[in-house]
């Protein structure tokens, strides 16, 4: 199984609405504390938007595996993924709610923007030459 790390164009829009809503957050989180206070946010949102990247790579990946291999023979590594992309949102907001210098409401705003990335997308039409390219 060859699986290359060329990241596909919907991967890469939904990784840039993640952007853009960490910046929209860090930004409004300054406004709002005015002071050296709004880290303990800042810290949650960047923490929660590393993870939510690395789960549209390990998404990415899930769907290039099905293209390759088909839908039949993937079944229990397709729910196995599911599984650790929730596992891996676990961790990372109990890490935020232990944490003292990281601030829960931060990361699971932050966590929320995943959902939303796919929403945004959702009506976004796939041609047969992003399907090609996603496939090699």
């Amino acid at each position: 199984m060859k699986l290359s790390m060329k990241i596909s164009d919907i991967a890469k829009k939904m990784m840039t609405i993640i952007g853009i809503s960490v910046v929209f957050l860090v930004v409004g989180s300054v406004i709002f504390y005015r002071s050296i206070a709004c880290l303990p946010f800042i810290y949650g949102v960047i923490l929660a938007a590393v993870a939510n990247i690395i789960k549209i790579v390990m998404l990415d990946i899930t769907v290039k595996t099905v293209q390759t291999k088909g839908v039949d023979a993937v079944g229990r590594y397709v729910v196995a993924q599911n599984y650790i992309r929730l596992l891996l949102t676990a961790a990372i907001v109990i890490v935020a709610i232990y944490m003292p210098f990281i601030n829960h409401w931060g990361t699971i705003t932050e966590i929320l923007m995943y959902r939303l990335a796919i929403y945004a997308l959702k009506g976004y039409k796939i041609n047969e030459s992003e399907v090609k390219e996603i496939a090699q």
